[in-house]
């Protein structure tokens, strides 16, 4: 009989990392399997990588695209706010509305695409909360 995985509901606001990477994969229906130590994604299916391939999302090469195919969405970014807040990403769109903030412009904007697909709290797997 197979194990159920535990899980952990977290805000996406918190997301970082492989967390995040792992829900933005989730989003594209990319199945991925943690790695060890819970240090990184290696892809399984879904997507044009290779499979055993690294996943990661948190660069421009790879987290880019996905932004750019969003309609109604927007970034600001804050200077003199605080580092955790100083990015606000936002979607406006005939589906709704969302807000997502973050250190960088990328983890603002993967956030709130997390927020507009999975919604504002997502399940994730255990092990990537640090």
């Amino acid at each position: 009989m197979p194990t159920r995985q535990s899980t952990v509901q977290v805000h996406v606001n918190t997301l970082s990392g492989v967390a995040l990477d792992w829900a933005v994969a989730k989003c594209l229906g990319v199945h991925v399997v943690v790695g060890i130590n819970a240090q990184c994604l290696w892809h399984v299916r879904g997507s044009d990588e290779p499979w055993g391939a690294q996943i990661t999302y948190l660069n421009w090469a790879k987290g880019g695209p996905i932004i750019d195919g969003i309609q109604g969405f927007e970034l600001k970014c804050w200077l003199e706010s605080k580092p955790e807040s100083r990015c606000e990403a936002h979607i406006h769109n005939h589906a709704g509305d969302w807000i997502a903030f973050g250190p960088l412009p990328l983890v603002a904007a993967l956030r709130v695409y997390v927020a507009s697909t999975l919604g504002e709290v997502v399940e994730i797997p255990v092990e990537l909360v640090a």
